[in-house]
């Protein structure tokens, strides 16, 4: 937008080069996106300027079959959690893809540099609806587990996403953790 209230004139970039799930972020100082390809990979993206009027950098994060995504500055890195699509079970009407939930952090502040994955979960029903953050330095992520209707929290001991994962359910009355939003209140996390 032209204006810091967003009451003025809007300009589009880049039309076209993404398909679903684009999520905005702040890295090193310019404006950089996530998104699902055309054939289904994670991309990461950057713009040369800080207005987005620039050029854009695309990096493939991950080369599989993506399904959700959620981007935040972790540990001064750019990072992403995200879902695969792995395995398809078919219920005869309908059915769910089993996957791995995943985390990407890139070895530069750009995101422009070469990037690392770590398994969260694999080969269930959950990482839907996933929301990034970094609480006390470390990554974190909230999502959905679809096997349970539950809400999941996780975390892990390393910035890069290296160490071990642990995992608690914060909510598991009815059907919850559609559509989490993760983030720190007064220094703790907190999920909505």
């Amino acid at each position: 937008c032209s204006t810091a209230d967003g009451s003025g004139a809007w300009t589009v970039y880049n039309t076209g080069l993404y398909t679903s799930c684009a999520n905005l972020e702040v890295v090193d100082g310019k404006p950089a996106l996530t998104a699902i390809g055309e054939n289904g990979g994670l991309l990461f993206a950057r713009c040369s300027t800080s207005d987005g009027s620039g050029t854009w950098t695309t990096v493939t994060v991950d080369s599989d079959d993506v399904a959700a995504t959620s981007m935040a500055t972790v540990a001064g890195k750019p990072a992403i959690v995200y879902r695969t699509n792995t395995t398809y079970v078919d219920l005869g009407e309908g059915g769910y893809y089993l996957g791995d939930l995943r985390y990407a952090t890139c070895a530069t502040t750009d995101g422009l540099g070469a990037w690392t994955s770590h398994v969260i979960e694999t080969g269930v029903n959950a990482g839907a609806y996933p929301s990034l953050a970094e609480v006390n330095g470390k990554p974190a992520v909230s999502y959905l587990d679809e096997a349970n209707d539950d809400l999941r929290y996780a975390r892990n001991a390393n910035a890069d996403g290296s160490g071990a994962w642990t995992i608690t359910t914060p909510d598991a009355t009815n059907s919850t953790g559609y559509y989490t939003s993760l983030m720190i209140v007064d220094g703790k996390p907190a999920i909505a």
